[in-house]
């Protein structure tokens, strides 16, 4: 009787920690905004304010030595944003270490400056704001951002 009590235990454990409202896509968002930020401890919300160059993960320094104590900094909630990661499998792996290993499973936001376009390159805003052509400026911003997006990045 004892082991099946530890069983039923167990299993409602489980069963609660996949039905918090701040996970649950029916709840209204206020709902699930405050029920995270209920949850939240105060170091894990100074870490969604920290943002890591992800350089170190995809970019020249992608051999640094402090390479696992800053992905020890993502899995502990320390960090809630990456600028310049390159690619949509390197974005992807982060990710996943993001929303799996960490406790409330946050996804992080991943930015790339991209001023004058991702993989094709356009004028700068300034340039194209003198020629008063508004769609092509639109049209340009718009080829930037469905690249950008393509690579795993999600802010600009």
């Amino acid at each position: 009787m004892k082991k099946f009590l530890v069983l039923l235990l167990l299993l409602q454990t489980a069963y609660a920690q996949t039905n918090l409202p701040y996970r649950n896509a029916q709840f209204p968002i206020e709902k699930r905004v405050q029920d995270l930020l209920g949850r939240m401890t105060v170091e894990e919300k100074a870490g969604q304010l920290n943002q890591l160059n992800g350089g170190v993960f995809t970019g020249p320094a992608a051999n640094d030595p402090g390479q696992q104590a800053k992905m020890n900094d993502v899995k502990a909630g320390r960090v809630g944003s990456m600028l310049n990661v390159i690619g949509a499998a390197e974005t992807r792996a982060v990710q996943k270490v993001a929303v799996e290993q960490t406790r409330l499973g946050i996804p992080m936001l991943f930015a790339f400056d991209v001023i004058h376009g991702y993989r094709t390159i356009f004028p700068i805003p300034l340039a194209e704001a003198c020629s008063w052509n508004t769609e092509a400026a639109e049209i340009t911003a718009s080829i930037a951002a469905k690249e950008a997006a393509a690579a795993g990045l999600h802010w600009t």
